[in-house]
Formats: C-alpha cells, structure tokens, sequence
C-alpha cells in the first residue's frame, strides 16, 4: 500500500480582484481550485510529509478553497497603512514567501505565508526639505502579524504565532539593500512554544553596460542571508530534555549576466543551509528554506523529502523504537532546501518575446553529516538512510531542463506552457553498507498557466 507518485495531474483557480482609487486600494485574492485533480497519490511514509497537498485527491472541485488577501491600503502625506490578510515576503524569499510562482526558477510554488497583519510604511527623511535621493528612497516598515497559515503554525488548527516586524530598506530603479528583523512568539495547539528573532539581509545590484550597442549587457547580483537565534520546547536532545536554543543561518548569492541582442542568460547561484552536527547538545542548528524557494526539481523537492519521511516513519516505530524522540516529525522537510551547501549554475535563452529555455546543473553537498535518525539509534553511531556509516557528504548533481512559451490569446490575456524535465544521479552520501548507490531518479512536468488582467 506504500506505492510513489508516478504521475498525478494538479489544479490551480486563483481569482484576484481589486479595486484602486488615488490614495486608497482593496485587494482580494482567494484560490477557489487547488490540489491534486486526478493520478497517483504518494502513499510513501505520507502521514510524515508536512505541507504536502498531493496526497489526497480532491478531484476538479472546490476542496481547496483558500483566502490568501483580503486587505486595504490607504496611502497618507506621511506614509502608507495596510490592513487585512496578507502574504508575507521579503528578498528572495528564502525565510518568508508570497508562495506565487516564479517563472525563472524550476518548479512550482504552492504554498505562501499568510498573516492578518497591520502594516505602516513611511519615508524617514520625507520631511527634509531636500532629502535628495537617498531620502526620496529610504523607507521604513513596521508590522504586527497574526499568522494564519505558514510552514510552522496553522491558526485553525489551533497553532498562535504573533510577529513584530521592523524593516529598514533603500530602493532605487533595481537597486534594494534592506535589513528585514522578526521576532516570532509562538504556541502550539499541544503547548509547545516557540520564540524567535530573525535577522535578515538583503542585497540586490543591477548596472547596465553599452546600452543600445551590440555589446548591451545587464550585470546584476543578489544576495539573502538571515539568522535564527531563540529558544523552542517544540523537541529536544538527550541532553536537553527541557528544549533547545535555536542558532542557525541560510543564505543564497545569485549572478547572472544578460546580454541583450542575443537574449541569453548565464547565471550562478550558490546556496548554505546550516545542519546539525550534534543530535546531543542543547542547541538547534538546523536552517530550513522556505518551501517555495525552489533550487532544482528533484533533490529536493522530490529524494530528500521522501528520504526524511521514511526516517521519521522508521523512528516513530514502537517496534524499532519504545520512545520516538520529541519534535521528530518537525525534521519533515516539505521538500525545502535544508542541511546543505549547493552550487547551481544556469543559462537561458530568450529568443523572442515568447520564448524561452532554461538549461542548469546542480551540484550539492549536506553542510552537517546527512543521517537518518532512525539508522543512527539503531546502529548506535551516525548512520546515512541505508545504515552505511555517514561520512560522505556529496548528495549529488542534477541537471535541469525547461521550455516556457506564451500565447498571446487577445487583449491582457495570455496562455503559457511549460515543460521541465530533470535527472538526479546520488552521491556518495546515500551509499548503502555494500557501497551501492540508488537508481538515478528522473522527473518531468508540464504546467499550463491561463493569465486574465
């Protein structure tokens, strides 16, 4: 009864109306159609897989229904207040994200961060007489969220998490650099508490060369880091049995080079997700991607959830364990990108308006030992998911595939097609005790988007 998803079939309705008058603005979005529509369901350790909306078919109907904004912004002389349910996200989006998707990268976002926030903008220096330009773009941001539904708390489940969040930024043309600070203070529905500040930084520089002239090239580079220091009673170690102190940090730099009148793109992105090296200690070190910041299709996304699923079915196994370890479930990793350091360079080619194919390889490795929590109880020493000892750190490589074009069906509406294709050959890290590696896993999708404005 434990069969993988071979092939499914998903679907998305959103429907986003809004109405903009000169100082005010009332938005509402609501997914009327989403989940899994027909095809396989993924029977493999499912109760342990967070986040996943694919295990159960709900069929062409209504069963998805989700509020994602409903909210007003009203803009002053002395700043911008907006009201409501919203998405939250910042930078690239590795710690918040607005859960829509982006084109550029593999895969499909399906998630989002969805808060009832309160929400004040302004320009600090706005009242200078001059500001100049730095002034004219420097704003700061203040908020107080209710969390309705993230990756960590479910408000109708009966999860309560509130946000205090300040945001420091200057924005010009595509230039942005900006600090992003949230403390978190969190209550499960069993007790649990979590409380946590997030220290974020993000960077993005752009500069054009010979425009206009052959050689007209667009040089840019991003960059996100944050910091995650707290406190959690969510799980613990064996040598903290009260909880942990949280200290862990994930971040991402991206270059890329466009050259204009050949429509090509290269670019590089390097990626760190801190892992654990020390199930004993009292501190969690453990970063974790949000879920919709994609990197590849299929290591993620697609080996390392199934992987850490089994692990936590293995371990939650009174007859392979009498106790399961506190907080176990939360190692469930909803294919985010976790406990690794990657390397994942691309090109695309934009022939035309219309087109366009994307080409890229990933290389990643686990920043902490890659083990399974069950195999290393069992063997009494750390241990990979096949039991092998867990010394070698090279997860594998991946090479990615796509081709998007779009359909200019009449006036502000447009059909899009996109077909992705991926290979994942395992590295050494998921070597079994005779030495042998796993088959090479191989995906492919295809997605079309109907867009009316």
């Amino acid at each position: 009864d434990e069969q993988p998803q071979k092939s499914f079939g998903t679907q998305l309705f959103r429907l986003s109306p809004f109405l903009s008058f000169e100082r005010l603005k009332v938005k509402l979005s609501v997914d009327m159609v989403r989940g899994l529509a027909f095809g396989d369901t993924d029977r493999v350790a499912s109760g342990y897989r967070m986040l996943d909306i694919f295990d159960d078919r709900g069929g062409l109907g209504f069963s998805g229904l989700r509020l994602r904004e409903a909210y007003f912004s009203y803009k002053t002389s002395f700043g911008l207040f907006k009201v409501g349910q919203q998405v939250s996200k910042w930078g690239m989006g590795i710690l918040a994200s607005s859960g829509r998707d982006r084109r550029d990268r593999f895969g499909e976002a399906w998630y989002g961060d969805y808060v009832a926030r309160v929400l004040f903008a302004t320009k600090p220096l706005g009242f200078m007489s001059a500001p100049g330009v730095i002034g004219e773009n420097l704003y700061l941001a203040l908020a107080a969220d209710l969390v309705v539904e993230d990756e960590n708390a479910i408000l109708k489940d009966g999860d309560k998490a509130f946000q205090a969040i300040a945001s420091l930024f200057y924005r010009h043309d595509q230039n942005f650099i900006g600090t992003y600070v949230v403390y978190r203070d969190q209550e499960d529905r069993d007790g649990d508490r979590l409380s946590v500040t997030a220290m974020d930084l993000y960077i993005k520089l752009c500069t054009r060369l010979q425009k206009g002239r052959p050689l007209d090239t667009v040089l840019g580079i991003e960059a996100e880091g944050a910091y995650l220091l707290g406190t959690t009673d969510k799980l613990e170690a064996v040598y903290a049995p009260d909880g942990l102190a949280i200290g862990s940090f994930g971040g991402v730099l991206r270059a890329w080079a466009f050259f204009k009148s050949i429509g090509l793109e290269s670019s590089l992105e390097a990626g760190y997700a801190s892992g654990d090296s020390d199930m004993y200690d009292s501190k969690g070190r453990v970063f974790t991607f949000d879920p919709d910041y994609n990197v590849g299709l299929i290591l993620y996304d697609e080996v390392q959830k199934a992987v850490a699923a089994r692990a936590i079915e293995d371990a939650s196994d009174p007859s392979r364990l009498s106790t399961a370890p506190k907080g176990l479930d939360l190692s469930a990793t909803s294919g985010s990108v976790t406990n690794t350091i990657y390397l994942f360079p691309g090109i695309e080619l934009r022939p035309g308006r219309l087109d366009t194919f994307d080409l890229a390889y990933l290389a990643a490795w686990s920043a902490a030992p890659f083990i399974s929590l069950y195999e290393t109880f069992r063997t009494g020493a750390p241990a990979n998911p096949y039991g092998a000892p867990a010394g070698d750190h090279f997860l594998g490589q991946e090479v990615d595939m796509s081709y998007m074009h779009v359909f200019e069906l009449w006036e502000k509406t447009t059909a899009t097609i996109r077909v992705q294709a991926g290979m994942f050959w395992p590295g050494g890290a998921f070597e079994d005790v005779q030495g042998k590696k796993p088959k090479v896993v191989s995906k492919m999708m295809a997605s079309l988007y109907l867009d009316w404005r």
